[in-house]
């Protein structure tokens, strides 16, 4: 029922299928293909009420709907000019998805932890080590109680015929649930990093299920070699809570396009004209009942995403004649087309030119929302700008404004 619920809202959930069935068939074996039938109608009927726009009757497929998933995957093909996918030409597989993971996702010092035991769970696996009894020793206490015995008395106290020996048996799970924890998300992770559209958020489930093989490996450690390495893995424990820290620290500061779009109205004279990225948020935002329009400034939004030709160049020259401020809301455009020249070789160059202020126009105001430590005091802050797009652009963009060089605001 949920996998329909969740599938009704992003296809993608399908690939939680699977897992489902995998942990279903291991649960028991002789019962199993009953309820894997009764499950997939459960998740039919599920679907088939919360995705209304994928049917035209009771079972008749939406052509429309067909049409639109084929129209998406066509805009995730690296021959395509849809804007969004333009910073993933060049990017190589698995790499790509991997340093962003590593370094933005889960954090460096997670990510070492999380590496470190992916390496050895499968041999923990092959030898059964994860389902074995772990041996748990009393003695009796006050009134015949059974008190754990320290680790460091335990051959004097069995010498001694002090204490016992019990087995304590781990709670039993499936064998499949730990072979899905180990191979679906390494599954997911290389089927995505493969792909041409890698964005960060589709490799989001992995993050606890690797988040889990992490604790179970900082648990081996300790338990093998509790004196030695226990302060070494708390210290490292530590340092996993620095990034998770400093992101938060971007939502105890304004939205840095609130902070520009106040910048805006307080140093730009009503009536100038201001530029736009295409497929970029175009700034100043409505704030306090103030918006572009109630200052009748001007708007020039400028393709920079089409592809070269001289038509482009001759309108946007035309437009950059008339504009007095030509603003960036983010690293969206500047981002993603100076690392494909060859396809934009004169879109390149404007931005390389721009920021070298061998234009007309002068940075005047920078306004950024990055990560810091710790949260509020910001004692030093992470440059997350050359993360995959779609980490920054939404919640903590980098905004910059430049003034033409002959322009007056008085």
């Amino acid at each position: 029922v949920f996998l329909g619920m969740a599938a009704a809202c992003k296809i993608t959930a399908l690939f939680f299928g699977p897992v489902l069935g995998i942990v279903v068939f291991w649960q028991n074996k002789k019962k199993a293909l009953p309820k894997l039938m009764i499950a997939s109608l459960a998740f039919f009927i599920t679907w088939r009420l919360f995705q209304p726009y994928a049917f035209t009757g009771l079972f008749t497929p939406n052509q429309q709907f067909l049409a639109n998933l084929a129209s998406l995957k066509n805009f995730s093909q690296p021959d395509s000019l849809y804007p969004p996918s333009v910073q993933w030409l060049n990017t190589r597989p698995i790499f790509y998805s991997l340093k962003n993971l590593a370094l933005w996702g889960l954090g460096t010092p997670l990510s070492v932890i999380i590496i470190t035991s992916l390496f050895f769970f499968p041999s923990y696996l092959k030898k059964k080590k994860l389902f074995s009894k772990e041996a748990i020793y009393f003695k009796k206490g006050e009134n015949h109680r059974l008190l754990p015995v320290d680790e460091a008395d335990i051959d004097k106290s069995l010498a001694e015929g002090e204490c016992t020996e019990r087995n304590r048996e781990p709670r039993a799970l499936p064998v499949g649930i730990y072979y899905c924890l180990y191979f679906w998300p390494l599954a997911l992770f290389f089927y995505q990093a493969c792909q041409f559209v890698k964005p960060m958020r589709y490799l989001l489930p992995i993050y606890p299920l690797w988040s889990i093989i992490g604790a179970w490996g900082i648990k081996k450690i300790i338990n093998n070699n509790r004196q030695a390495v226990s302060k070494t893995v708390w210290v490292l424990i530590g340092f996993t809570l620095i990034w998770p820290l400093s992101f938060i620290s971007i939502y105890l500061r304004p939205h840095s396009r609130l902070q520009a779009s106040n910048w805006i109205y307080d140093h730009i004279s009503p009536g100038s004209t201001l530029s736009c990225e295409y497929w970029d948020d175009c700034l100043p935002l409505p704030v306090e009942g103030k918006s572009w329009q109630s200052q009748s400034y001007q708007i020039e939004t400028l393709f920079l995403y089409d592809p070269e030709s001289q038509e482009k160049w001759q309108k946007i020259n035309h437009q950059l004649d008339k504009i007095d401020y030509l603003i960036l809301s983010s690293n969206r455009l500047w981002g993603s087309i100076p690392k494909n020249p060859k396809r934009y070789p004169e879109t390149t160059k404007f931005y390389q030119d721009l920021f070298q202020e061998k234009l007309q126009f002068n940075k005047v105001a920078e306004f950024s929302s990055l990560p810091c430590f710790p949260p509020g005091l910001n004692w030093f802050c992470f440059n997350d700008q050359r993360a995959d797009e779609s980490f920054t652009v939404y919640d903590h963009p980098q905004v910059i404004i430049y003034q033409k060089a002959n322009h007056s605001n008085q």
